[in-house]
């Protein structure tokens, strides 16, 4: 009997830890950055996500307060040699890597901004991703 009643404190115990730790398929974001922009205008959003998860995850939504819309695009140069944005409906992020958001690739497209970003300033933006939940990312508005 004795031993049941110090066995179950230590299992809930466990389980508490367990169920309160951090998920081990959520994403880290780190270098969240954006350019200056005027009220109205559009800037850009970049950053490192890394998934130290044994499985994929897919980053499907981003939103910001900063802005009317958030999108996630994807410049690229075409055949003719061109640079052009792509809106991306995800972006895939593989098991065990890092998937860079950075001028002239990946990036989230802040569009109508709802005040002036100046260097310095800080805001949210969340990205959410199809397995690991939303995370809110502080960015730093930086001129590169």
């Amino acid at each position: 009997m004795k031993v049941t009643q110090a066995i179950i404190p230590l299992l809930i115990l466990l389980w508490l830890a367990t169920a309160c730790s951090p998920r081990s398929q959520t994403p880290l974001v780190r270098d969240a950055w954006a350019r200056p922009g005027n009220a109205g205008d559009n800037s850009a959003i970049y950053f490192t996500i890394t998934n130290p998860g044994s499985e994929d995850d897919l980053l499907v939504f981003a939103s910001s307060q900063i802005a009317q819309s958030t999108e996630l695009h994807s410049s690229m140069m075409d055949p003719s040699g061109t640079m052009k944005m792509e809106h991306q409906t995800s972006v895939p992020i593989p098991a065990r890597s890092e998937v860079k958001f950075e001028p002239g690739g990946l990036h989230v497209m802040v569009v109508g901004l709802v005040q002036d970003l100046q260097e310095g300033d800080r805001f949210s933006v969340y990205l959410n991703f199809q397995e690991g939940g939303e995370i809110e990312v502080e960015v730093t508005v930086k001129n590169p």
